[in-house]
């Protein structure tokens, strides 16, 4: 187990086994890395996320994915990738599908199997030349088995996609599921009234927005007449105090003389 989030006894990102469980006491008996065994109660702790360990024999070339993210080396989770060099040390290097290269020890990374599967969930916005699809109609959880999943699955495939199934007549039933609330708005409104009241909306709206633009065109006029009614104001007072001199000077120079 790994705590994702700090508690009583383990701080976050802390990895334990468990040992044994007190179905009585509803008590976990789990095993700290350093080999110490404590107690600890699964009710008091959020985010704690459980795993199966696995042997996965890695080589140059294979295709790999993250089962976690990987916050120090923004990873997300379900990120694919090829692996370019195995170094003597561990030290594993992962070119991603974007294009950049990270590296990781193989003994501190332990979120990482093989990528040449995902859950359709996880393959929502990438592309794929070719695309096989493996659904269990019978073992499958039914509410995960609809139009909607048919649709992110063979839609990934650029070229060619091939489904795999053990009843194909019992999956096309099951894929033709619409899992889509669209029809939560029938009982109060149907679909022709909808669209008559948007349209209804885009008009009023549209008047109301020529009225801005008018209103707003009138009152940006309003600064410029403004100004040049100054100007005009500015220079007739220009012209008054140039003549006003030039007129005392005569009288001045008649009554002088």
């Amino acid at each position: 187990m790994r705590y994702a989030k700090k508690s009583t006894k383990f701080k976050a990102g802390k990895y334990v086994r468990v040992g044994g469980q007190d179905v009585a006491t509803n008590l976990l008996t789990v095993e700290r890395e350093n080999g110490q065994r404590v107690q600890d109660d699964p009710a008091r702790n959020y985010g704690v996320q459980v795993y199966r360990e696995a042997a996965r024999k890695f080589a140059e070339g294979e295709r790999v994915q993250f089962t976690a993210p990987n916050y120090e080396q923004k990873i997300a989770n379900r990120e694919l990738g090829s692996i370019a060099q195995i170094g003597r040390d561990g030290t594993i290097t992962i070119r991603l599908d974007e294009g950049r290269e990270v590296k990781i020890n193989e003994r501190a990374q332990r979120h990482i199997d093989y990528g040449y599967a995902v859950t359709s969930h996880f393959s929502q916005g990438q592309t794929a030349r070719r695309v096989l699809i493996n659904v269990d109609s019978e073992h499958a959880h039914k509410n995960l088995l609809n139009e909607r999943m048919a649709y992110v699955a063979v839609s990934r495939a650029a070229e060619d996609a091939k489904i795999f199934t053990d009843n194909a007549e019992r999956l096309g039933v099951m894929l033709s599921r619409n899992v889509s609330h669209e029809q939560a708005l029938e009982p109060s409104i149907d679909a022709p009234q909808l669209r008559n009241a948007v349209a209804e909306f885009k008009t009023e709206l549209m008047r109301h927005s020529e009225a801005f633009t008018k209103e707003s065109s009138v009152k940006s006029n309003l600064p410029q007449q403004k100004s040049k009614a100054l100007e005009r104001t500015q220079t007739q007072q220009r012209v008054k105090e140039t003549e006003a001199p030039q007129e005392r000077i005569e009288h001045g120079l008649s009554l002088g003389f």
